[in-house]
């Protein structure tokens, strides 16, 4: 608790909980539980728990790995069709925008830009490779030069190796 409460509702726990300081019950089950973590990454994190019939199902954290088991994700609809589903209205060629954006954090350089990469399991043990990918990076090390290319690579025994390069020109 505390004296001096910053909002309607303020909870106040200790700096060292590693639970919960909301929790919801449901006949018994957690349905949710707010807190924070301090065990999985050595500082204090905010997370959210929800629960299925007494199941954690899901996880968001403000620092850690977040996840969420079972169901469909949308972004822009209420009703996903896949396991991952956005909707968005159309961009035209040349808008500089897109409906799902992959970008690097890396500074500008030659060879440098988002990746997204295709896994599955490839031995009886279940360890994931990847298996192929698409990428767009930029052509040129000249600052203000936007020409890029995309790059889609596939695996080759035991290297991911460029399959075929669409470039600017």
């Amino acid at each position: 608790g505390t004296t001096a409460p910053g909002a309607h509702l303020h909870i106040e726990g200790t700096s060292n909980e590693a639970d919960g300081l909301l929790r919801i019950d449901n006949g018994g089950d957690t349905s949710v539980l707010l807190g924070q973590d301090v065990a999985s990454t050595g500082h204090n994190e905010g997370k959210l728990q929800l629960y299925d019939n007494g199941t954690l199902t899901t996880v968001i954290r403000s620092f850690g790995n977040s996840y969420i088991q079972g169901g469909n994700v949308g972004i822009g609809t209420a009703s996903p069709l896949d396991k991952f589903d956005v909707l968005d209205a159309n961009f035209a060629v040349n808008s500089g925008d897109a409906t799902i954006a992959v970008r690097s954090s890396d500074g500008f350089a030659i060879d440098k830009g988002g990746k997204m990469g295709f896994y599955g399991k490839h031995n009886t043990a279940g360890d994931y490779t990847i298996f192929g990918a698409i990428a767009g990076r930029k052509e040129n090390a000249t600052d203000g030069n936007s020409a890029g290319y995309l790059q889609f690579t596939s695996r080759s025994g035991s290297a991911e190796v460029e399959a075929m390069r669409i470039t600017s020109t």
